[in-house]
């Protein structure tokens, strides 16, 4: 294995230098004639500009580089293909095939079927046969990409562009100057950047002949984007044109359009200062007509009954077919009404409220003028089907140390829309799975768990909640859902049972912030056929002080937690973004209250299960920083801290931090890391990474580099660094707990590099992590140490 290692490492540092490109030599080709490659590119001098932006702007950009800035494996390839590429035999070849298709037409004349599908291939064959000629072979397409040559035009509108920009954001007196150099048809370009004093924004004035508008202008100053004192920006400039164009739509203002409303930017005045004065054009007819919602019509599903009745409820008019529906539901989430001014944020909210029940595919909202200044509302929506089946099967593969066997895993689910005819959904799901696992007492032996699993789940587009304050919450797309679950988990060593029952409402006050509040959530967990081979591992360490037995006797959890997840995150675009997730928890508080009534023989059970107080925060955050157009760098901090507290000694095992493994510290198998300076050794004195190690502090930090290699062909460079404490001493486990002064050589750091294939529908990945510091032995780990590296293979980006 190590020497397939070696020489894997051979071949690719062997590929790499070969990527190094000799322009002078690979552009000797005439059609390159008096031509360079634009080798590098740099922006130097933004002070308090975007380097992200500038970037953006700069159209003309070098060839890809890998790793190190010399090596240009991209353009090796395609000058290769370049060499390769006959035009005129591909002309041929392709000809060839197209004639040869003709004959076949020809010879099957009168067979319709087998003509179309023949006159089908002839037009695909043509249509690569294009591709091909403009953009040349396989591995010019595919890998390669062609050399960037420097064109003097396109650097002259960049550094225009970068100049706009600048004076764009306040920077009137900047300037930009390119300098070049070359040797052996490389040319290195930067852009200097100069930005100087800025201009601040010394006054705003809105201006309008209209006394309502004016008015309205006055009133709604307080929201305004541009301020005094802060520097003049264009972009801002166009925000506050949004924001008058919103103020004009959501007060009547139906036919207002944003080219009424205009700028004027003095800065003659006062030195380094601005004056705005914002206008809103007046009307060709010289006033401005304010709508007000004559009637709100609402069709639903009419296309599908041949005889469609209806309804008026609340002044809203309901036109459906046979399918029944909740008026209540529907006028809750219907913001648009009669007699209001027409709004467009009422339209677009009631767009998203009916999207969000989850029970319509197709929602439209249209308006028809009346005779007078009055709007009628044709809202038009279209169900899903009430019933839907839905199948997932796959192959789970856990691959650590060079061990792993594929388990299949299969998921069937079964959604029932408007259970109720109150937009109701029901469902129901079940999940079996095998997947291999190492031996949590013997690691070198592996096997399957089993898991299987059913769960039920019913929720409501609206929040079930005693009094006025749920009618408030109408803006806030809420959800309550009720749910109920049983999982059985067989390993070696034991079978564990967990049935689940939660109750939670979710909010969601803008598209990328979501509160999910669960006031009960209640698991009853039970340990069965526990082998005598880990129950001696439990009780020793029990008789060391380590109260993790306890962890795996029958018991009642009993959580209540809130969760704020902020995600605004678009995987379609590589752009700057953030992910946040804060989940507070608190256990065994509901029971306090009622464990009088509720109370077994001890104080400390519920009908004579013990239960745990404890309480739990777990805060992550991630950043996506985009580095090119193709590459961005990725970063993860994961920190958190649970306790038990009052009769509870220890928490339930779920509730446990862990560390390791191919979503945390991938040098290391799952939860195999920690705790603090503490490492495992068998009966013989050996390092064993045997024991799943659970902590009650948790901190987890991760860099990762990401980057196309190719098509599909994605790659990564990372590090990682973490690790869990305990916050007691725990004397089965010396080292274990969180120092401050020994924090930061506790810290376990892998690196390591990694693939993705990213195939749209699916990422698939393998990792490589490499142990550098282990704190269990506090040293620096050698290449050639046995326990150095893990392999890892997962679906999807670690985070």
């Amino acid at each position: 294995m190590r020497t397939r290692y070696y020489i894997l490492i051979f071949s690719f540092s062997i590929l790499s230098l070969s990527s190094c490109v000799n322009f002078k030599k690979q552009l000797s080709d005439p059609k390159y004639e008096g031509k360079s490659v634009l080798y590098k590119q740099k922006i130097k001098g933004n002070k308090n500009t975007s380097k992200y932006e500038l970037e953006e702007l700069v159209k003309q950009t070098p060839n890809r580089k890998f790793v190190l800035p010399f090596l240009m494996p991209y353009v090796k390839a395609y000058l290769i293909g370049e060499k390769r590429f006959d035009e005129q035999k591909t002309n041929q070849k392709f000809n060839s095939k197209i004639e040869k298709i003709d004959r076949k037409i020809a010879k099957n004349e009168g067979d319709t079927t087998k003509i179309q599908r023949l006159e089908k291939h002839r037009s695909k064959v043509r249509l690569k046969q294009q591709t091909v000629l403009k953009e040349g072979n396989w591995l010019m397409r595919s890998v390669g990409e062609p050399p960037a040559l420097y064109d003097t035009t396109l650097a002259k509108r960049d550094l225009s562009q970068l100049q706009l920009y600048i004076q764009s954001k306040g920077y009137f007196h900047s300037s930009v100057t390119a300098d070049t150099t070359s040797r052996n048809k490389k040319i290195k370009l930067t852009y200097n950047i100069t930005e100087g004093i800025p201009h601040i924004i010394n006054r705003v004035t809105y201006h309008a002949n209209d006394t309502k508008i004016n008015s309205l202008l006055k009133e709604k100053r307080k929201n305004r984007i541009t301020r005094e004192g802060n520097n003049y920006d264009v972009s801002k400039i166009s925000q506050e044109r949004e924001r008058l164009f919103r103020l004009m739509k959501n007060n009547g203002y139906f036919d207002f359009q944003r080219q009424y409303i205009y700028f004027e930017v003095d800065s003659s005045i006062t030195p380094y200062k601005v004056d705005i004065d914002a206008y809103i054009e007046d009307a060709e007819d010289a006033t401005y007509l304010q709508y007000t919602i004559k009637e709100v019509d609402v069709y639903i599903d009419i296309n599908k009954s041949d005889k469609n009745d209806t309804l008026e409820y609340k002044g809203i008019k309901y036109i459906y077919g046979d399918d029944q529906f909740s008026k209540k539901i529907l006028n809750g989430s219907i913001k648009v009404r009669p007699n209001n001014l027409y709004s467009i944020s009422e339209t677009q909210t009631t767009q998203q409220q009916l999207g969000n029940i989850d029970i319509f595919k197709f929602v439209n909202i249209s308006y028809q003028k009346t005779d007078s200044n009055q709007l009628i509302a044709y809202i038009h929506v279209s169900s899903f089907k009430k019933y839907q089946i839905t199948t997932e099967g796959g192959v789970n593969l856990n691959v650590n140390q060079g061990q792993g066997l594929p388990g299949p895993f299969v998921n069937v689910s079964f959604k029932d829309r408007k259970v109720f005819n109150g937009f109701e959904i029901l469902d129901l799901s079940a999940r079996y799975s095998l997947e291999s696992q190492v031996n949590l007492t013997d690691q070198d032996q592996v096997f399957r768990s089993r898991e299987w699993g059913v769960n039920a789940s019913l929720s409501f587009p609206k929040l079930l909640f005693p009094g006025k304050f749920k009618y408030n919450m109408d803006n806030f797309f809420p959800k309550t859902r009720i749910q109920v679950g049983y999982t059985d988990i067989g390993r070696v060593e034991y079978q564990r049972t967990n049935l689940k029952f939660v109750g939670s409402y979710e909010l969601q006050n803008r598209k990328n912030q979501r509160i999910i509040i669960s006031p009960v959530d209640l698991s009853i967990v039970n340990t069965t056929n526990k082998t005598e081979r880990f129950q001696n591992y439990l009780e020793t360490l029990k008789s060391n002080g380590n109260n993790l037995i306890a962890s795996f006797n029958p018991s009642i959890i009993e959580t209540f937690s809130v969760s704020y997840i902020f995600n605004n995150n678009d995987l379609t675009k590589n752009k700057q973004s953030y992910f946040m997730k804060v989940v507070a928890e608190s256990g065994g508080q509901t029971f306090n209250f009622f464990q009088n009534t509720l109370g077994g023989a001890n104080k400390n059970t519920v009908f004579d299960l013990p239960y745990y107080q404890f309480y739990k925060l777990n805060t992550d955050l991630r950043y996506y920083i985009p580095i090119t157009k193709s590459t961005n760098l990725a970063l993860r901090v994961n920190t958190g801290i649970a306790r038990p507290y009052g009769f509870s000694d220890v928490l339930p095992y779920e509730k446990f931090f862990f560390t390791g493994g191919l979503n945390s510290n991938r040098a290391w198998n799952p939860r195999r890391l920690g705790p603090g300076n503490f490492i495992a050794r068998d009966d013989n004195g050996e390092i064993t990474y045997r024991f799943e190690q659970q902590g009650e502090i948790i901190f987890e930090s991760n860099v990762e580099y990401r980057g196309k290699i190719a098509g599909f062909l994605h790659g990564a460079a990372f590090v990682d660094m973490g690790n869990v404490w305990t916050i007691k001493e725990d004397e089965a486990r010396p080292g274990s707990q969180f120092e401050v002064e020994n924090f930061f050589k506790e810290l376990a750091i892998g690196a390591g590099i990694g693939l993705r294939f990213d195939f749209s529908f699916l990422i698939f990945r393998f990792d490589i992590g490499e142990k550098i510091w282990d704190p269990g032995r506090q040293l620096v780990v050698p290449f050639k140490d046995k326990y150095a590296r893990v392999y890892n293979i997962g679906i999807g980006y670690p985070f």
